[in-house]
């Protein structure tokens, strides 16, 4: 680039800045799963093994999200799910920066 001395050269700074989350998932779980969720996990906290706590969701009329009777591997499922989807929500984002160049404008 041909400039004169009378001409005022302002640099700046460009860069790419990348960032990596979990955060943005478009999956929200609908309310019934919540509910179903804070069932499963009150249930568990008490020490009851996953087929009791199927019975129990069943004795109270609860069922799958697919309209099914709850069994002992739905109960695991619904808590593993939760549990990875926390983990991927709450996990802390990465950040770079990359191609960080410095050009120059004539003004």
């Amino acid at each position: 680039m041909l400039y004169s001395n009378d001409d005022e050269v302002m640099p700046y700074i460009c860069y790419d800045v990348k960032i990596l989350t979990g955060a943005l998932t478009p999956y929200i779980y609908s309310d019934y799963q919540t509910e179903l969720y804070g069932k499963v996990k009150k249930l568990r906290d008490k020490n009851l093994t996953f087929k009791e706590i199927a019975n129990k969701l069943n004795e109270h009329g609860q069922i799958s999200t697919r309209g099914k009777i709850l069994k002992a591997n739905h109960v695991f499922s619904i808590l593993k799910k939760w549990k990875i989807r926390d983990s991927r929500i709450n996990q802390p984002a990465i950040i770079t920066i990359e191609n960080f160049s410095i050009r120059y404008i004539v003004i």
